[in-house]
């Protein structure tokens, strides 16, 4: 059986055109998608739609019923990137409310790893506007605790670069 990586996409701008580009090197026989109601909105703001290249399972119901496919054991791994700040604070207190929560919760629940490649990894940002306006933002003191925290936990890896996350993958599949 080929497992896949589970990969979910949530609201976050930050590296989303990087990880967009990425998953389409390796296409549907490596990858299971998942965008959340959030991430289809930036994608569809930043007009990147054409950068998906294969099915994906969307966000349709708050109690994840579209995450079935998780539980029958072709899921070697997911990945949460980019993860939103929200998204990391839900994971870490245990909240299980959006596709990405809900499909890290299932994961976790089947003992499957998960990698997370937060929007929020460094202290100042700088964001580009889809007018072209480049705009710094600053790390709250909250989202780096809560990136810390999910880093210690049990079956999380944190990656601080759309980078590393690639070179762990391409380790994992060749």
């Amino acid at each position: 059986m080929n497992k896949k990586i589970a990969w979910c996409i949530s609201g976050g701008e930050y590296f989303l055109k990087e990880v967009l580009e990425f998953v389409k090197t390796l296409g549907p026989s490596r990858i299971k998608l998942f965008i959340s109601r959030a991430g289809l909105e930036v994608i569809d703001f930043f007009e990147y739609k054409s950068l998906i290249n294969m099915p994906y399972i969307e966000e349709l119901t708050s109690s994840g019923l579209e995450l079935l496919s998780v539980l029958t054991g072709n899921i070697k791994k997911v990945v949460v990137a980019p993860c939103t700040s929200n998204t990391i604070a839900k994971l870490v207190y245990g909240i299980a409310d959006s596709l990405c929560t809900n499909l890290v919760a299932q994961a976790q629940k089947t003992g499957t790893e998960v990698w997370v490649l937060p929007t929020d990894v460094h202290d100042n940002m700088i964001f580009t506007t889809k007018s072209g306006r480049r705009v710094e933002l600053k790390r709250r003191d909250i989202d780096r605790k809560n990136i810390e925290k999910l880093s210690k936990m049990e079956l999380f890896r944190v990656f601080y670069s759309p980078e590393a996350l690639k070179k762990e993958i391409l380790s994992e599949i060749t």
